[in-house]
Formats: C-alpha cells, sequence, structure tokens
C-alpha cells in the first residue's frame, strides 16, 4: 500500500488555505472598519470638530485592507508551497495590527502603527519570494520571478539580469522608502508638517504602490 504523501496534499491545499483564511479575516476586518467609522463619524459631526484627516486616515486603512487581500487573493492564484507556522501566523498579524490602525484613528500612536504594518509587509513579501525560488509555481513564471535569489542587504532581495530583480527592488525599496518617512514623522516631523499632509502623502504612496503590483501581477498572468 503505497504511502499518502502528506507533503503535495500541503502543497496543493495551501492555495485554499490561504484565500479562506485571509477571506475571513479581512472580512472581519472591513466589518470592524464600517462599524468604526460610522459611530466615530458620527461623534465627530456632533461635536463640531474637523474630520478631514479622520478621512483621510479612513481611506489610508481601506487602502491598506484591500491591499492585504488582493496581494494575498493573485498570490494563491500564481504560487504554491508548503505552508508552516509563518504562512499561519501573518495573516492574524494582518488583522490586529488593522485593528489597531482602525480603532486608534486621531491618535499619534495610529503612525506607529502604521509603520508596523511596513514590518509586517517586509516579512510577508519576503516571505512570498524565498519561498517562490523554491520552484513550487503553479505558471512556468521562473524567468519573471527570478530563480537564483542573492540577498546583498538585508533590504534589497534581488535576482540578477531578470526582471524579478526590478520587481523585487522597487518593492523592497518602497517599503525601506516609506519606512523612514513614516518613522521620521511619528518621530519627529509631526511637528513641522500638518497631518493633513502627510496622510494625503501616505495615501498618494500606498495607492500607487497597489497599481504598481496590479501591474506585475498582471504581468504574471499574461505571460504564463
Amino acid at each position: 500500500m503505497k504511502s499518502p504523501n502528506y507533503s503535495k496534499s500541503n502543497e496543493n491545499f495551501s492555495p485554499t488555505f490561504y484565500i479562506t483564511l485571509i477571506s475571513i479575516i479581512q472580512s472581519l476586518a472591513f466589518g470592524a472598519f464600517l462599524v468604526e467609522s460610522k459611530v466615530e463619524i458620527f461623534r465627530l459631526i456632533d461635536s463640531s470638530q474637523s474630520i478631514t484627516n479622520y478621512v483621510l486616515q479612513s481611506i489610508v486603512v481601506f487602502f491598506l485592507i484591500f491591499l492585504v487581500w488582493y496581494e494575498y487573493a493573485m498570490g494563491t492564484s500564481c504560487f504554491q508551497w508548503n505552508y508552516n507556522l509563518m504562512d499561519s501566523a501573518l495573516p492574524f498579524c494582518y488583522g490586529i495590527i488593522q485593528y489597531l490602525l482602525i480603532v486608534q484613528r486621531l491618535e499619534h500612536t495610529w503612525f506607529w502603527f502604521l509603520c508596523a504594518f511596513l514590518i509586517l509587509s517586509f516579512v510577508a513579501y519576503l516571505n512570498m519570494e524565498v519561498k517562490a525560488r523554491d520552484n513550487k509555481l503553479k505558471y512556468p513564471m521562473k524567468k519573471l520571478l527570478g530563480n537564483k535569489l542573492k540577498i546583498y542587504t538585508y533590504y534589497f532581495i534581488l535576482t540578477k539580469n531578470s526582471l524579478g530583480s526590478k520587481v523585487k527592488k522597487f518593492t523592497y525599496c518602497f517599503i525601506l522608502i516609506a519606512f523612514v518617512i513614516w518613522v521620521s514623522y511619528a518621530i519627529i516631523l509631526y511637528k513641522y508638517l500638518p497631518e493633513f499632509w502627510f496622510l494625503i502623502l501616505a495615501n498618494t504612496m500606498i495607492l500607487t504602490f497597489i497599481l504598481y503590483r496590479r501591474s506585475i501581477w498582471n504581468n504574471i498572468l499574461n505571460n504564463s
């Protein structure tokens, strides 16, 4: 009697596992976002406080919920690997940080949770890219994503002579640049730069990143 291949079963089940788990967590985050926003906006209106910054923060939170779901949805459409404890923990960590971003709007600590989101995103992208290099892909996209990864620094993961190097370089550069800007604002720049303009910048950066990642996923799917 042939023994079952548990590794293969794990690999085949990973897309269903991921999309189910992330859908549940992001649905809960979106529900909490809507409920909390409704209550807080009515409170701000009644107290005659400006709601502009609150609305801009809400847009940031919405973009981040959308980005997490979109990246996981596209990732599970293109990649397969044997998931482990890290893969199980990341969606829950996202849910916790997103909840704190939802309930801490208008508080200065909100900016620190925004930075924490970037750190978690770096870990998530690193987890996906490192496992993707093991060739466990649904589609033959090794030439796009790169095959041999070499770590030059902690933040830059590149492959030589491939589109994959440009993809990774932009992704990790964006996370690093955003982290430096957002941490700088949380520590000292908030004293000099109005929160309104920082939130405009943050929304612009996140939307630009979403559109860039969309172009990458479209490229992967259209060339597979």
